[in-house]
């Protein structure tokens, strides 16, 4: 089993600090995901990370950085699909969100792991219903 951490949108109290302590304790998979940050303050966010840590973090977008900083990878979706192309081939970590059944099978070779979204109904985005129902996953899963 894996233990996925996945950052919070925006910036919460002492995130750096936190997720500090959370690599010491054992964390090997953390997907940065600040959609509303640049270059430069995604660059900032990733300096203020302990070096030897780096390592465990899988970007969202401003996939530059990972050579750059020596990252664990990148994650894709719907969104930015068109750029996996680019990084099928590099010895880096590669993860995608999937919003169907369908959409899981055509990619399962191609990732590392793939994440279903949404489970749940969205507390945060409105209107942003489950695409999947306990019965459905467990059928699937079956």
């Amino acid at each position: 089993m894996k233990l996925i951490l996945i950052s919070p949108e925006h910036n919460i109290k002492d995130e750096h600090k936190l997720l500090n302590f959370f690599f010491e304790k054992g964390l090997k998979y953390f997907h940065l995901r600040k959609p509303t940050f640049d270059l430069q303050s995604l660059s900032k966010y990733i300096e203020n990370i302990k070096f030897e840590y780096r390592k465990y973090i899988i970007l969202h977008s401003h996939f530059s950085l990972i050579e750059k900083y020596n990252l664990k990878g990148a994650h894709f979706g719907i969104k930015n699909i068109s750029l996996f192309l680019e990084y099928k081939n590099k010895n880096i970590h590669k993860s995608y969100s999937a919003h169907t059944f369908e959409e899981l099978l055509k990619y399962k070779n191609d990732f590392d792991y793939i994440f279903i979204s949404p489970v749940f109904d969205s507390i945060s985005k409105k209107n942003y219903r489950s695409s999947f129902s306990p019965d459905d996953i467990k059928q699937f899963i079956n």
